[in-house]
Formats: structure tokens, C-alpha cells, sequence
């Protein structure tokens, strides 16, 4: 994080953004698709566990 990369699992992204966006889980995931194919954000396994920075 001290570099500005964080990162979360693809869970608790999809969910916490759903939650403060009051928004449908599918928009939430089509949005992160989105990005993922324009590499807005990069998907990383780290501990067997997606990641997104």
C-alpha cells in the first residue's frame, strides 16, 4: 500500500462495492470485467486467493 497498490479477493471487492453503491452484484461484476480487459486493474493470485491492485 505504502507504493499505491492495495488489493482485496474478488469476493469481498465484488460485495464491498456492491454494499457502498447500493448497486446489483452483476453490475458490480461487469464493471470488473470492464476493467480487467482495459487493464485498469491487474487480477493476481497470492495465497490461492485473486487479488486486484
Amino acid at each position: 500500500m505504502d507504493d499505491g497498490h492495495c488489493g482485496l479477493p474478488e469476493e469481498k471487492l465484488i460485495a464491498s462495492a456492491q454494499e457502498l453503491l447500493d448497486i446489483p452484484q452483476e453490475l458490480v461484476s461487469q464493471a470488473l470485467a470492464l476493467e480487467l480487459n482495459e487493464e485498469n486493474v491487474i487480477k493476481e493470485v497470492i495465497d490461492q486467493t485473486f487479488v486486484f491492485s
